[in-house]
Formats: structure tokens, C-alpha cells, sequence
């Protein structure tokens, strides 16, 4: 690979995967601040992370590509991008655990009381209870729209994605005992 090349190939690769995963890391949160407030800082962060993480790991096989296409051997391309630094060093493992907490909490914050909305109108007048819900019957009626589609996802998870699964489970371990 020629010295020019090799010079505009990392200054494309900051410019199109740093910079803007960057970016998404910082803005992230502090738009979560603006917004909300810092009660959910930790979560705003991880979405951040989560969000240049998916950023990243669209962008850099582009990257890639982009210098394949330019007659650059994948050995090379793969060299560079490591001796360069465009490379997360725990590419899979901080973007994995990130994106599973920020959907987590997301769940947890805005799916969980709709799903509970959704128990009172559809599910209890099934089963012959009509009422008007109290602020205590969330209390009583918490796992099946909390637990329950918590085993479900979790199920499919560990079918069909099983890394994702698996920091799923050390995140969930991890929260118990803080």
C-alpha cells in the first residue's frame, strides 16, 4: 500500500468511524441530561456507547470494503486498521453489554408500565375482573408484564443470540449484587 493511500486511509477511517462514535458517546448523555435530568445518567451513557457501537460495527466493514475495493490485500487492511488504532480494543464486549443494559432500562422504564396498562384491558376482564386499577395493583400484578417477557426475550436470546445471552446474564448478576 502506498504512503498516500495508507495517509487518506486513516485520516477517512477517524472521520468516518472515530469521530462520530465519539460524537454519539458524549452527545448522548448529555442530551439524556437536558432532557431528563441525571437520575438515569449511567443509562444515558450506555446508550451512548451503545449507539456509537452500532455506528462502529456498520461502519468499519465499509471502511474495509472501501479499501479492498482500492486494491488493498484484507491482511493489509486488517494490519492498519489495529496499527492505527481504528480498532476497539473490546470490540464486542462493551457494545454487547451496552446495548443490553440501555434496552433494559428502556424496557423497564417505558414497556413495562404500557404492558401493564395492556393487562388491565385486555387480560383481567378475561378472566372476569373489571375494575379500575389502584396505584397497588402494579405491586400484585408485577411479573407476568415484567417477568414474563423477561423469560421470553431471554429465551430467545440465548437461542438464537447466545454472546448476546451471555452478557445479558453477567449484567443481570452484576446489578444483584450492587
Amino acid at each position: 500500500m502506498d504512503k498516500t493511500l495508507k495517509s487518506r486511509a486513516v485520516v477517512v477511517g477517524y472521520l468516518t468511524l472515530t469521530v462520530p462514535a465519539i460524537a454519539a458517546i458524549l452527545l448522548v448523555p448529555l442530551q439524556g441530561l437536558r432532557m431528563f435530568g441525571p437520575f438515569l445518567f449511567v443509562y444515558y451513557l450506555l446508550a451512548g456507547i451503545a449507539l456509537g457501537w452500532q455506528w462502529y460495527s456498520v461502519a468499519l466493514p465499509r471502511w474495509k470494503q472501501w479499501l479492498t475495493g482500492k486494491g488493498v490485500q484484507p491482511e493489509e487492511v486488517e494490519y492498519l486498521a489495529r496499527q492505527t488504532g481504528l480498532v476497539w480494543p473490546v470490540e464486542a464486549a462493551i457494545g454487547s453489554f451496552a446495548f443490553h443494559t440501555t434496552a433494559a432500562a428502556v424496557c423497564g422504564i417505558h414497556f413495562g408500565p404500557w404492558l401493564l396498562s395492556r393487562w388491565y384491558v385486555w387480560f383481567l376482564p378475561l378472566a372476569g375482573i373489571a375494575r379500575t386499577p389502584t396505584a397497588n395493583d402494579y405491586l400484585r400484578h408485577f411479573e407476568m408484564p415484567s417477568i414474563a417477557p423477561a423469560f421470553l426475550v431471554g429465551y430467545l436470546l440465548s437461542k438464537y443470540f447466545q454472546r448476546l445471552a451471555t452478557f445479558a446474564w453477567v449484567s443481570a448478576h452484576g446489578r444483584a449484587y450492587i
